[in-house]
């Protein structure tokens, strides 16, 4: 954050002026008061603190320890201590954790803390973005109010995120400082203790072959592995095996032994069809109703057995493909998390609560909900075979994460790309920054989070680049579905030539509002790329030769070939969720 020189950086003498004003005029009113023996990550609050309200005021707030008063101002106190528990009066800190904030004006100044260390981190940008109107985008582009004189007057929120675990899994904001100031915390960020941490996963999805794999048991014990059609294969595991059982105790406690910074182990289905159908097994699903009942009753042994060495471990499973459906009468432990799959349809263009194609996801997000104290929701946001195909489902990410907080959803992971290298995709900025938002707070208006975006990022251009976006949206809400897998046909309403030819006239008009700008031009060109990608699929021509494909025609090579030098530029790597060679290799 670029700061601009101090302006009276030295702490006034108390004057008659409401205690809550930090800065004033440029000059510092406050100091920021931290606890006797700091831990690291308040020390990342403390400095975080100064440093933003230094770039928005100018004025150097000095950091100072110990729970002393101040006798020459105003004091912005952090953590939850003794004397900031008293100067807030009776709050449920239990029903904060975790995550949970209070920002406070005081007597003597403002507190900002939270349940945990943590959560202070969080109260401090919470303060810097709810009350100041500080924003952290993508690719380091950050907008910070200028104000001389900030005042605290009336500050009073006390605020707990409904969801516990917020991934947007995009490779634009694989970065630990915006993931640490938008307050997401998943898996895949690396964020250090010092910065909040994440929570990680010991293996992290599909992980039976992990936790007993064929190579070493298969030959000796197939009796471990799944009956399909009346003999063993190794497919999933079988999981009425006593023995199967112990091997994924002694395993999962050694994952959690070598890994202190994990806080959720994943016993979950292979990502293949397969599930064990000897006489045992199939008793329980059959009963049950459904084959995730093997599935529950497992991982609650695990989770049960496990308990009493690792009491803060969360126990995760898939609700996935086979074992989508809910059993009739057994219940996830309450250390269990269940992680529920968007499957089932599913429409992706259209929000979850009114779409048919998504009519028995619904159900299936409600009968989740009712039994496990813990649903976290993997849902995919992008088009995962063709990642810069234009892609028109801001509308139902809306709606949907709002869905997901109002049903008891405890945590999400947003998919974009990056599986398994680096992609980009579709405004996967936009779509990063709005998922934050949302996850953080899904009570915000998301078109008004989309809003704001768009003015934040592309300046003088944003209107351009907003009517493009609602070009590509109108065959949607006139009924076009769409799906994480489809192919960019031609049919397809939202890329008929009429609607790709009025929103690229929409980006020719952007670059004209952008000027000389250079930074705002690339940021308009790598909105523009689908577009451009669509344009470029649609000239490659080719014939068969006798060993190889020969192009027909040498000028849709070139376009497409500068397509693909522009995404890469962006930092793009694939261009789906399928490919294995970077593109650099195959150009």
């Amino acid at each position: 954050i670029p700061a601009p020189a101090a302006a009276g950086s030295g702490i006034a003498e108390r004057s008659p002026m409401s205690p809550t004003v930090l800065v004033d005029q440029g000059r510092a009113r406050a100091v920021i008061r931290l606890p006797e023996s700091p831990s690291p990550l308040l020390e990342t609050a403390a400095r975080e603190l100064q440093e933003h309200l230094r770039a928005i005021s100018g004025a150097l707030l000095p950091v100072v320890r110990g729970e002393a008063e101040s006798a020459s101002g105003p004091e912005i106190r952090l953590g939850r201590t003794p004397r900031t528990e008293a100067l807030l009066g009776p709050v449920d800190w239990s029903a904060l954790a975790p995550d949970g904030v209070v920002l406070r004006a005081t007597p003597g100044g403002v507190v900002l803390a939270g349940a945990d260390d943590r959560g202070t981190l969080y109260a401090v940008y919470e303060f810097l973005d709810r009350h100041l109107g500080c924003r952290w985008l993508p690719r380091g582009v950050t907008h910070l109010p200028r104000r001389r004189t900030l005042d605290a007057a009336g500050l009073d929120v006390i605020y707990r995120p409904v969801f516990r675990y917020r991934e947007p899994f995009f490779s634009c904001v694989y970065d630990a400082q915006w993931a640490m100031r938008n307050r997401v915390n998943g898996h895949f960020f690396p964020l250090t203790a010092a910065q909040g941490g994440r929570l990680k996963y010991a293996g992290f999805v599909h992980t039976f072959f992990t936790l007993v794999p064929p190579a070493r048991f298969f030959e000796r014990h197939p009796e471990y592995f799944s009956e399909v059609d009346g003999r063993r294969q190794p497919l999933q595991l079988c999981l009425s095996h006593p023995e199967v059982l112990e091997l994924v105790i002694r395993e999962v406690r050694r994952l959690l032994a070598e890994d202190p910074e994990a806080r959720i182990v994943s016993i979950s289905q292979n990502d293949w069809a397969g599930y064990c159908t000897c006489p045992a097994c199939r008793a329980l699903d059959e009963a049950e109703g459904t084959p995730a009942a093997s599935i529950i009753r497992f991982v609650n042994a695990v989770a049960e057995r496990l308990e009493a060495d690792f009491p803060a471990i969360l126990f995760d499973t898939l609700a996935y493909t086979y074992g989508i459906t809910p059993p009739r009468t057994l219940r996830p432990r309450r250390n269990v998390i269940i992680r529920l799959c968007h499957l089932n349809g599913p429409c992706d263009g259209h929000p979850i609560e009114s779409c048919p194609m998504n009519r028995e996801y619904r159900e299936q997000i409600r009968r989740w909900t009712a039994i496990a104290s813990e649903v976290f929701v993997w849902d995919y946001f992008n088009n995962f075979s063709y990642y810069y195909m234009p892609y028109p489902n801001l509308d139902a990410i809306c709606a949907d994460i709002a869905l997901y907080a109002r049903s008891g959803v405890t945590g999400i992971f947003c998919q974009g790309d990056a599986q398994p290298m680096k992609g980009s995709g579709d405004m996967a900025e936009l779509r990063a920054w709005v998922m934050a938002r949302l996850l953080w707070r899904p009570d915000l208006d998301g078109r008004a989070v989309i809003a704001e975006f768009l003015k934040l990022y592309y300046g003088p251009a944003a209107r351009s680049i907003g009517a493009a976006l609602e070009v590509l949206h109108e065959p949607v809400r006139q009924g076009a579905h769409i799906t994480p897998y489809m192919p960019p046909a031609p049919e397809t309403p939202f890329l008929a030539r009429p609607v790709l030819k009025a929103a690229r006239a929409h980006f020719d008009e952007a670059l004209r509002r952008a000027g000389d700008d250079a930074a705002l031009r690339r940021r308009i060109e790598d909105a523009r790329l689908p577009l451009d990608y669509i344009e470029a699929r649609s000239k490659l021509r080719f014939r068969v030769g006798p060993h190889r494909y020969a192009a027909v025609s040498p000028a849709g090579v070139k376009s497409y070939r500068r397509f693909l030098f522009r995404a890469m530029a962006t930092g793009c790597e694939g261009l789906s969720e399928t490919d294995r060679q970077p593109i650099r290799e195959s150009l």
